[in-house]
């Protein structure tokens, strides 16, 4: 049975832009002269797995598990579109080395990649989760990530060698006393918006079974002190099933690894999208929610998870759009990493970011 959001989320999420509401699947299609690939798509779903060939052998993996130490293990994925195509960064570890990486798109589909060039010689330790965008206004490339002891960053001229990553700058750490926070930060994404950095991230409270909620806090991109920390979304409440009966949340128990867009609709508005990772009992499902402004709170889509699985979970969602339509790509986090990408190609991609 397919978990929903109550009927109050769906009617939010169609009042919040009708996000999600003009995306046309296979049946309205059919209703439409021309077809659904007319129509505008604003790349919320539907998303389908990509399948790879290995050898022989299918495979919904883009970087699958590696079976050798000669095979690389891939986890956390950001892309970045580029002119050539899509530039994806990750946590990449090897027979010889761990660290952040970079591998280039091998034309514009976003579907196959050269290999992966690390970003420096050396990182702090423990650094994970990268998130990498660029600044609309200058160019320059910036580097978010986690550490145990919070949120650094470093930047880049070109996006491949970033010579500060050896000692960034701290930018956000855990507050002890606030009790989303008790538990640690990390999972960043960064958006950059006319000289403003506005950070989101993971935070888990303390205890046994703490709250894992995703939060905003914003800072001139010049420098100075972040402003007031604000939880944007918490896990899922009062959801229901298709009949309307009571049922419990995909995202019961906890929301994080946020991926935060500031997009522009096909009639200009301004919407911040997010692709997020949430999750009850043992397995993880990617969700979408958005919101007019950065600090408010994000209304989930009614009909999320977007990319599920009932064998695996699925985390660390980055999206993009390319001149087909929207690619978005998520992670395995286990003992045996892997990377994968699904598509949204069903209309006219309308939402610019």
């Amino acid at each position: 049975m397919a978990d929903t959001a109550s009927s109050a989320l769906a009617s939010g999420i169609c009042a919040l832009l009708t996000l999600g509401c003009a995306t046309l699947g296979e049946d309205d299609a059919q209703s439409h002269p021309g077809g659904a690939a007319n129509l505008p798509n604003r790349g919320i779903v539907p998303y389908e797995v990509v399948q790879f060939v290995r050898g022989t052998q299918p495979t919904g993996w883009l970087y699958p598990p590696p079976l050798t130490p000669d095979l690389p293990a891939v986890r956390d994925p950001s892309a970045v579109t580029t002119p050539e195509g899509v530039a994806l960064f990750a946590h990449v570890t090897t027979a010889d080395a761990a660290g952040f990486a970079r591998a280039d798109s091998i034309g514009a589909t976003g579907l196959a990649f050269g290999d992966f060039a690390a970003l420096a010689d050396t990182q702090p330790d423990g650094a994970v989760a990268p998130a990498v965008t660029r600044d609309p206004d200058t160019g320059t490339w910036h580097l978010l990530f986690e550490t145990p002891e919070g949120l650094f960053h470093t930047t880049s001229a070109d996006g491949r060698a970033f010579p500060g990553l050896a000692s960034p700058e701290s930018w956000l750490v855990a507050d002890p006393d606030d009790p989303d926070e008790a538990g640690g930060v990390g999972a960043p994404s960064l958006v950059i918006d006319a000289g403003t950095a506005h950070v989101f991230y993971r935070a888990r409270g303390a205890g046994d079974a703490p709250a894992i909620v995703i939060r905003h806090a914003a800072r001139p991109l010049s420098g100075g002190a972040f402003g007031e920390r604000v939880t944007v979304l918490r896990p899922g409440e009062d959801c229901t099933d298709p009949q309307g009966m009571p049922f419990p949340c995909w995202d019961a128990e906890r929301v994080g690894d946020p991926e935060v867009r500031l997009a522009e609709t096909a009639a200009g508005a301004r919407v911040w999208r997010m692709f997020y990772a949430g999750g009850r009992g043992e397995l993880d499902a990617v969700g979408f929610a958005a919101a007019y402004a950065p600090d408010e709170t994000f209304t989930p889509y009614a009909f999320n998870p977007v990319v599920k699985d009932s064998q695996r979970s699925r985390t660390a969602p980055s999206n993009v759009r390319t001149d087909a339509g929207y690619l978005l790509y998520f992670a395995q986090p286990t003992a045996k990493p892997a990377v994968g990408v699904a598509e949204n190609v069903a209309g006219a991609p309308s939402e610019r970011f």
